[in-house]
């Protein structure tokens, strides 16, 4: 039988391995879709953190101390995952130049929407809202 402190630190090991992000992920298939495919990705990745979330604390992914069992760190991993790509779309969506009327505007809400979704700092966001006034005029 194995040693329980063995497989929970290779789990862990696993989760590490698991949750880095592919550096050349954004340069990949991402950099081809447009503002409003990124914004609808972002705000999908975003549902299925909260789903996985949601998931882990029942307790059928608990062991009896209320801590996650092996299908609970498996789900850890995926939410983990779910949240850093979301993060890495994000930083890709800033840098993208918007065109048009509508652009601009879902550029925006996609990038307030992940500083209120990760409860970032308020400053964040008002620069954000100041920035994006300040192109309109």
């Amino acid at each position: 039988m194995a040693d329980a402190g063995n497989t929970t630190t290779a789990i862990k090991a696993e989760q590490d391995r698991l949750c880095r992000v592919n550096p050349d992920w954004v340069a990949g298939g991402v950099s081809a879709l447009s503002i409003h495919e990124i914004a609808a990705l972002m705000d999908g990745l975003k549902t299925l953190y909260d789903v996985t979330m949601g998931l882990i604390c029942q307790p059928r992914f608990q062991d009896r101390e209320q801590d996650s069992n092996r299908a609970g760190d498996v789900l850890d991993v995926l939410s983990n995952q779910f949240f850093l790509l979301r993060d890495e779309l994000g930083k890709h969506l800033a840098t993208l130049k918007a065109a048009g009327d509508f652009e601009p505007n879902q550029r925006f809400w996609a990038l307030v929407s992940r500083e209120c979704d990760d409860m970032n700092d308020p400053a964040t966001i008002v620069a954000l809202a100041a920035g994006f006034v300040a192109s309109k005029h």
